[in-house]
């Protein structure tokens, strides 16, 4: 009898360990599905503004097995992708320091295999405008990230 126990029980161990039924890897990476600013989408051909005051961020990410994280940030873009505190424009022959927006990075917990997730993004009156870089990065359980950048403009429009 103990011979048949033991025999069982190891059988049990040997099939509960069976090497062929691994579980698959993900090695897809996630993906930034939607993105709309005041309600309009934004994208790599059209050129969005973001405005003094009020401003919503829409993003929809997906994965084809679980989100984890992901990270949105806004910076000044001097046209040389700098990533100076302070923008130097010229004008006439002195030099004035603006105070360019920034936003970010923000971390936004993610869930599931498909989240929309809502910004809401405050511009002063005091920021400078000109060109911005939206840079957007998701990333899954798996660790694997897929990071976007558009450009966006702060323009002279304002909403309370």
């Amino acid at each position: 009898m103990k011979k048949f126990l033991l025999l069982s029980i190891s059988s049990l161990v040997l099939v509960a360990c069976n090497p062929e039924e691994t579980i698959p890897k993900d090695l897809e990476k996630p993906s930034i599905s939607l993105v709309r600013l005041n309600g309009n989408t934004v994208s790599d051909t059209a050129e969005q503004v973001l405005v003094f005051g009020h401003n919503d961020l829409e993003i929809t990410f997906t994965d084809n097995v679980e989100l984890s994280e992901a990270n949105v940030n806004i910076h000044f873009s001097d046209g040389e992708h700098s990533h100076d505190e302070n923008a130097l424009i010229q004008a006439s022959e002195a030099v004035v320091i603006e105070t360019p927006f920034s936003y970010g990075p923000e971390i936004v917990s993610l869930s599931g295999k498909s989240s929309t997730k809502t910004l809401h993004l405050e511009v002063p009156d005091s920021a400078s405008m000109g060109d911005y870089h939206l840079e957007i990065s998701v990333l899954d359980k798996s660790a694997n990230q897929t990071t976007e950048i558009y450009k966006i403009e702060l323009g002279e429009t304002h909403n309370d």
